[in-house]
């Protein structure tokens, strides 16, 4: 089985890290604000002040490498997820810019070497994940944005999606799922491991 996994909001917590660059840069919001929507409309930041915001994090070293992992990247999940690595192809993908240090791939590769045990992951940074889907033959697919749920599924048709679910793609409902070919939303990572790996 190929597996496709996304890293931020799915593994690593980049909304926390970003809302905390807000909050240095403008001291707003508070730091346990958690976005509404893809373009984090409830987080007090005028449009120039969010493109100020995201150039200001691509200057931080190692922006990448120092993420927390979520709350419920928890041991079990860590299990799960090396269980999975031993036995599947399993693939990170990942959007991220360059940032001071080693370059996002290498950032990614220590993160889940740090974070999860893994030794030399298999990570791909990618924009558009459709092409990467076919590409990779991809069996399972879990992101937390809906584009790119879309985006894999159109790509490969065979290939199952999952939606994490995530604070910013809440309206995304069971019956957006139905009519995207979504599998549906899963809680979390280790809700979509366990899905996979009991079916196969």
């Amino acid at each position: 089985m190929v597996i496709g996994i996304d890293c931020d909001d799915v593994c690593c917590n980049f909304q926390k890290r970003f809302v905390a660059v807000l909050n240095e840069l403008y001291g707003r919001p508070a730091l346990d604000t958690h976005p509404i929507d893809w373009n984090w409309s409830n987080c007090q930041a005028s449009v120039e002040e969010m493109k100020a915001a995201w150039k200001y994090s691509e200057g931080i070293p190692y922006f990448w490498a120092n993420l927390e992992p979520l709350p419920e990247f928890d041991t079990e999940t860590i299990e799960l997820l090396r269980r999975a690595v031993l036995r599947h192809d399993v693939y990170f993908i990942t959007n991220r810019y360059a940032t001071p240090g080693s370059s996002p791939m290498k950032q990614t590769k220590y993160w889940f070497s740090m974070n999860a045990g893994i030794d030399a992951p298999n990570v791909i940074i990618a924009k558009e994940k459709g092409p990467v889907a076919t590409m990779l033959q991809l069996d399972v697919f879990i992101d937390d944005r809906p584009k790119n749920c879309t985006d894999v599924k159109q790509a490969r048709p065979q290939c199952k999606v999952y939606l994490a679910n995530s604070s910013h793609n809440q309206p995304y409902n069971a019956r957006w799922c139905e009519s995207n070919g979504v599998e549906g939303r899963v809680a979390d990572l280790k809700e979509f491991l366990k899905l996979i790996l009991e079916a196969n």
